[in-house]
């Protein structure tokens, strides 16, 4: 589904999915916008708001017990280092998350601080040298810790750092939206491929004997965000191969994009159902091809008004038809409030018990490898306010001379005496 914006795209893909509701088929929605939160609203499915509530949690490493785990953090794997934007880096950074995941997955719901533990390793394994003074990163070992940023900002989430967290079976069984409309939009596209790979993993154990009912439709609004038109890209070419699949599966992919060219053509071509709203001038072109319309076409499809649109498609029968022009229903949804509530009982204030010999002294806080908090030891004690409940922290003791500092690691709680810690009395 393509056109410019306000044409009538989601009016349409709402529509549609309401009626494949009402047949039975399941559905899981990612959308960059609210407006799918009102559609799970008023139909009373799942609703999956990221950044707006930590009322629940996610634990995107977790693979399912019916899923091969080797297929899942492989796949996993390079939809991450496609989604970190590591340019030219994209395969070494995909080599570093394989062997970390190797290591990690030893069960089927790895903790996510011990994973990024294992992919630093990785890299340092793979990309750096340790010597007297720290870790000196080769180039590319630089870029992919500088990729990793997303990762490292996701587990800062309380939400996403823990072991436990939703089944995404039961989630897509009840039909679910997820709604990353708060989410940055550098953040966007690495969350799409984290959802995407639960929902493959899933997608792959249905029996191949879905050509008469579809189970599962799969809608991705804004999809140029993972699938866009660079053909040899990791996720075009899985889709590729998984569209091929998908049919026997009884597994639908509705993608929703504003120009057309947003979506490789392998892709567009594999698409059975099309409808092609308003385009802009220099995409009528594109559209024409795509749609087998004739050049006497394009003015017309420059100026469709609201709600109309071109579309081919394949009937019950499989025979194909169109391209014709016809006029979508409009598609109301009410603005029902949708409720947040950021819960705070995953975070601590931590008095951590140093010893008195120790006043004065600088102390720095870490969190899977980076600094986010200092302050000072006070009648032998530092505060560190909303640490993440449960999870390990390291703090650094500055000492005069960099070989006097002392590192020390915990587990966030409200009281934590290191105070008979052996680094501390040598």
């Amino acid at each position: 589904i393509t056109g410019v914006p306000g044409t009538g795209k989601s009016c349409a893909a709402l529509n549609i999915v309401e009626q494949l509701l009402k047949q039975g088929s399941k559905i899981v929605v990612i959308s960059p916008t609210k407006e799918w939160s009102y559609f799970a609203a008023k139909n009373n499915i799942r609703l999956i708001r990221l950044y707006s509530s930590n009322n629940f949690k996610i634990n995107f490493f977790k693979c399912d017990s019916s899923i091969p785990i080797e297929k899942f953090y492989e796949n996993l794997a390079m939809l991450i280092a496609s989604a970190s934007r590591a340019g030219p880096y994209t395969y070494s950074m995909e080599k570093s998350l394989l062997s970390a995941f190797h290591k990690a997955y030893l069960s089927n719901a790895p903790d996510p601080q011990e994973v990024y533990n294992q992919i630093e390793d990785a890299v340092i394994e793979q990309h750096a040298k340790k010597n007297n003074v720290g870790i000196k990163y080769s180039k590319h070992g630089e870029n992919i810790m500088a990729s990793l940023e997303n990762l490292r900002l996701m587990l800062s989430r309380p939400e996403f750092s823990y072991k436990e967290g939703l089944d995404f079976l039961s989630l897509i069984n009840s039909s679910v939206v997820f709604d990353l409309s708060n989410v940055s939009n550098n953040m966007k596209p690495f969350f799409y491929s984290l959802i995407l790979n639960q929902i493959y993993s899933i997608a792959d154990t249905f029996p191949e004997d879905g050509d008469e009912k579809l189970r599962l439709e799969i809608v991705l609004e804004e999809a140029q965000m993972v699938f866009g038109s660079d053909e040899l890209s990791a996720p075009v070419l899985d889709l590729k191969e998984r569209m091929q699949d998908f049919r026997k599966k009884g597994i639908g992919a509705m993608l929703i994009a504003h120009n057309i060219v947003d979506i490789n053509q392998n892709i567009r071509r594999l698409c059975q159902n099309k409808f092609y709203f308003r385009q802009s001038p220099d995409m009528v072109k594109f559209a024409i091809s795509d749609m087998g319309l004739s050049e006497s076409a394009s003015n017309r499809l420059k100026n469709l008004e609201r709600g109309l649109c071109a579309i081919n498609y394949i009937d019950s029968s499989r025979l194909p038809n169109g391209p014709m022009f016809v006029k979508m229903n409009n598609f109301y949804l009410p603005e029902c409030e949708i409720k947040d509530s950021l819960s705070k009982r995953y975070y601590k204030d931590a008095k951590i018990i140093i010893g008195e010999n120790f006043n004065g002294k600088e102390v720095e806080l870490y969190y899977l490898g980076e600094k986010i908090s200092s302050s000072k030891i006070e009648n032998g004690i530092v505060l560190f306010k909303g640490l993440i409940s449960g999870k390990e922290y390291s703090i650094l003791i500055l000492g005069e001379k960099k070989k006097d500092t002392i590192s020390l690691k915990f587990n966030a709680e409200e009281l934590v005496d290191l105070s008979k810690e052996p680094a501390l009395h040598k």
